[in-house]
């Protein structure tokens, strides 16, 4: 609903995410079309996104000055 911040694909390339100037994260599937997992929790624009080496956890960081995994 805002401007995108940032993008990061996961390293098994199957997830892209972004963060966004609307306080959240989107994570969907490159072979699935259906609405992306919406993260919710910072309380000030995402700035920034890191993707764990295995895929399974994505860490974000705020203009709140937190981090969120």
């Amino acid at each position: 609903t805002a401007g995108v911040t940032a993008v990061a694909l996961s390293p098994d390339g199957q997830s892209p995410a972004s963060a966004s100037l609307d306080q959240t994260v989107r994570v969907g599937k490159v072979q699935d079309h259906s609405e992306p997992l919406i993260f919710r929790g910072h309380s000030d624009a995402v700035q920034t996104l890191c993707w764990s080496p295995d895929s399974q956890h994505i860490a974000s960081g705020s203009s709140d000055q937190t981090a969120q995994v």
